[in-house]
């Protein structure tokens, strides 16, 4: 008896259900809230726009109570509308603004973006949006638009997971839209999750720690290469100024050495020009002119001038040694030109 009171209970909940989403289908409503009391039945209904559910002088709201006391066999009804503090956090109206906006052309995937973008950024924990039907082209298939984390069974699924379905006619055919809104988790599941979040920021610290103790090691790295490299350019410039101050010393060791050498010949130099400056008799007495014409001609030729030598004398040994034309037909016009 009491399972048939829950069955019947659990029928004219649904019949409520669909008279409500029928009737106030323009104030996007969500759902009811019955509570029973031993003297009346309190009902709130829960829409996005509750002042279409009340009605111009409440003549709406004064409607629906008479049906549920007619209709549906309430006694007492006390109903309420109150309006949704985050339409899309609530399953049933994100898929109701879905099939409106689908039924009035829009684009599948525009929509689905959208409204997964809006109910994340309403603090939902996941989203899943499913539209189903001739999407494009003549063959059905189904979109899914998937964002954040939704548990799909289990107490956890039936506790913190909105579901609400919704049909959209369309001109080439009828559009399914399926809602899922994860809006909370269950305490172990934040439990874990900080757990995970502080073992990954522990990681991030070690990472780092990490991090610095390699770069204060690179740079420990480049400060004793650069110290090499700085002790290395020091002994190259030394040895180089070792090598000019030898070098330096060497020219000036040959300096002084040539100045010697100067100081030593030049008694010999004035000697001979000494010699040069007598008298042509003297000078021509002292030639051999045997050996002279053993030279080459241009050094003959000089002698000659220089020491103004006798041309008919030079001409004799050459004729006697090796008989050069050139150096005679020279010598010949030198005998002429006296």
């Amino acid at each position: 008896m009491i399972e048939k009171q829950f069955v019947q209970n659990g029928i004219k909940k649904a019949k409520l259900e669909e008279y409500l989403e029928t009737k106030l289908r323009r104030a996007n409503y969500s759902h009811i809230d019955i509570t029973r009391t031993p003297t009346s039945t309190h009902i709130t209904i829960w829409a996005e726009k509750p002042s279409l559910v009340i009605g111009r002088g409440g003549h709406r709201i004064k409607e629906i109570i008479k049906v549920f006391e007619n209709d549906f066999g309430i006694e007492n009804p006390q109903v309420d509308a109150q309006e949704l503090d985050e339409p899309d956090m609530d399953a049933a109206a994100v898929a109701k603004n879905i099939a409106g906006w689908l039924e009035k052309g829009g684009h599948p995937k525009r929509v689905g973006n959208t409204y997964t973008r809006r109910v994340m950024d309403a603090g939902a924990v996941g989203v899943q949006i499913e539209i189903s039907g001739k999407l494009s082209g003549s063959r059905g298939r189904t979109e899914k638009f998937i964002e954040g984390y939704v548990k799909k069974c289990g107490n956890t699924a039936r506790e913190f997971v909105d579901n609400a379905y919704e049909v959209a006619v369309t001109k080439p055919g009828t559009l399914g839209v399926k809602v899922m809104i994860m809006k909370d988790m269950p305490e172990y599941m934040k439990r874990t999750l900080q757990d995970d979040t502080d073992m990954e920021a522990l990681r991030e610290e070690i990472e780092e720690a990490r991090q610095e103790d390699s770069e204060s090691e690179d740079d420990a790295a480049v400060d004793e290469s650069e110290a090499e490299e700085l002790t290395e350019d020091l002994e190259e410039e030394s040895i180089e100024e070792q090598e000019q101050e030898e070098l330096a010393e060497e020219v000036a060791d040959d300096a002084a050495e040539a100045a010697e050498d100067d100081a030593e010949t030049a008694p010999e130099d004035n000697v001979e020009d000494t010699a040069d400056t007598t008298e042509t008799g003297t000078d021509t007495a002292d030639v051999d002119y045997a050996d002279l014409v053993k030279e080459n001609i241009s050094d003959i030729k000089a002698a000659v001038e220089e020491q103004e030598l006798d041309p008919e004398k030079v001409l004799d040994a050459e004729k006697d040694n090796k008989d050069r034309v050139t150096l005679k037909d020279w010598l010949e016009r030198r005998v002429e030109g006296e």
